[in-house]
């Protein structure tokens, strides 16, 4: 069986557990599995009409970001995490006109000063 990391904002759906142990070679079958033992949680990670996760969450196996999502193999013993994807970026990096110059606290501030003196 792989164990299953469930995210926090899920675990209501999992009777409060964080993690839990779910028999499946695939995380297709894993996914199948966790909704035959707490009904509900594939909602949330699963886009029925599109067959696939959610856009919004990743799935890494042993610590590995899956690109494979559903057909991603799980060995026996693996870890499983469900968790919320990070998205945004740039293909460009901004230019120095785009870019405020970071905000000090006064500590620093006035460390600044007294080491310039």
């Amino acid at each position: 069986m792989a164990e299953v990391w469930i995210p926090p904002m899920m675990q209501s759906l999992s009777d409060g557990k964080g993690r839990v142990n779910v028999a499946g070679s695939t995380v297709r079958q894993i996914l199948n599995n966790l909704e035959s033992l707490y009904p509900g949680l594939k909602a949330h990670l699963y886009d029925e009409e599109a067959d696939r996760l959610k856009p919004q969450i990743a799935v890494v196996v042993d610590g590995d970001v899956s690109q494979l999502g559903l057909l991603e193999r799980v060995e026996e013993g693996s870890e499983v995490h469900f968790l919320p994807a990070i998205g945004g970026g740039s293909d460009s990096f901004p230019t120095s006109a785009e870019v405020s110059p970071p905000i000090l606290g006064n500590d620093i501030l006035i460390q600044r000063h007294i080491l310039d003196d």
